[in-house]
């Protein structure tokens, strides 16, 4: 098994994470780009925060497929790869996770070339937004022929022209980063370069969940190997987001 963890400078509780994953899977290969200029410490990889975390997704699929990497192994039969953004450890109930991650590695089809993800249900009335699509902070490829059918969607994702978006897009953009209520949305304080940016990785994680069908990548749900677990997770990271929301509000109107 190899995991690829894409984090952005120094965060607290990454070491503990880290430690924590590596419990729960002694002989996986764990790789960390971190995409902070000029931050990465001797046992992670510079990144270079070229299209933020995906580019080091893209980053992690290249790693995990050069000859180096899989001399003698045949096409397929090397996997599951996890790729996990920082934040799994922290907006998200990170053992849980790492619970529900196990139970899937050891019933997940080895031969099935899929996405398993945090699949997100926000409605089809846009073009932009489709429906399903995968939480891009999370991804578990079976085998090595989902990986590069994987990096084949980055590739394209990446390799596209920044199009011009729907005022409906634009608008729901706006009210998730700036929510008129504290019981939805991000609810963080976000100065005009840190909207762009993220207004940019939402329709970057939109897109990604319309590509990687045309390339023969079903996304899937991680629910699939455990369906109450996985609904305790969503319910337990709402209320984890949910939290960090009433802080960050409260703070601001103080």
């Amino acid at each position: 098994m190899k995991i690829g963890i894409v984090t952005y400078g120094s965060l607290t509780g990454l070491d503990l994470g880290i430690n924590a994953m590596k419990r729960k899977f002694p002989t996986a290969d764990v790789s960390v780009i971190n995409n902070k200029p000029g931050d990465a410490t001797v046992n992670q990889i510079q990144g270079n925060n070229n299209n933020f975390e995906f580019g080091a997704y893209l980053d992690l699929v290249k790693l995990w497929s050069s000859p180096e990497q899989n001399s003698g192994v045949t096409p397929g039969g090397i996997g599951p790869f996890l790729i996990v953004n920082d934040t799994l450890f922290q907006t998200h109930y990170t053992k849980g996770w790492l619970d529900m991650v196990g139970r899937s590695v050891a019933n997940c089809p080895t031969e099935k070339v899929a996405v398993y993800g945090d699949i997100r249900r926000d409605g089809s009335s846009l073009e932009e937004r489709p429906d399903p699509f995968l939480a891009s902070w999370f991804f578990l490829l079976p085998n090595q022929l989902a990986l590069s059918q994987f990096g084949l969607s980055l590739e394209h994702l990446l390799a596209e022209s920044p199009p011009q978006l729907s005022p409906g897009y634009l608008d729901f953009i706006q009210n998730w980063l700036q929510p008129k209520s504290m019981w939805r949305g991000w609810q963080g304080v976000l100065n005009p370069s840190e909207k762009d940016r993220k207004t940019r990785c939402i329709y970057l994680e939109h897109r990604l969940s319309k590509l990687m069908p045309i390339n023969n990548l079903p996304i899937t749900s991680i629910g699939e190997f455990g369906v109450n677990q996985y609904r305790t997770l969503r319910v337990m990271d709402r209320i984890r987001t949910r939290i960090k929301a009433w802080m960050g509000y409260f703070n601001r109107i103080d």
